[in-house]
């Protein structure tokens, strides 16, 4: 809530997914073409770099957006510690954060959620 603060404070950052188009990477090219240029010429990510948060953040202060519900399930590494998290056969949208958890358990753990929950290849891996 930014109304004690007398205005804008910032965004909610949910790790879900999040569609663009073409016009938005477009508008923010316009806006800043040099910070565009410089992020090209990094053959890694650097901490200059802008990435796609930059655009989306340019989208939301255009109040180009529809606020709704994300739909999906956030998780990290360390929800597979002792063992696979619960979730509705429903859910379609799963987020594995990497949070430093990299214990080769851990991993296997994780790889065998996902072939059980997503047993058959997707058009795009076929």
């Amino acid at each position: 809530m930014s109304l004690p603060y007398g205005g804008f404070i910032g965004f909610q950052n949910q790790h879900l997914l999040l569609p663009y188009r073409k016009t938005d990477f477009d508008r923010a090219y316009q806006l800043v073409p040099e910070a565009f240029r410089l992020t090209w010429n990094h053959r890694f990510r650097s901490l200059e770099d802008i990435n796609e948060w930059t655009v989306r953040y340019l989208r939301n202060l255009a109040g180009d957006f529809t606020p709704g519900y994300l739909n999906g399930t956030f998780l990290t590494l360390a929800d597979f510690k002792t063992s696979p998290p619960s979730l509705p056969r429903r859910t379609k949208v799963i987020v594995i954060n990497d949070d430093g958890h990299y214990a080769d358990q851990v991993v296997d753990k994780v790889a065998r959620f996902l072939n059980a929950r997503f047993p058959e290849k997707c058009a795009y891996e076929k």
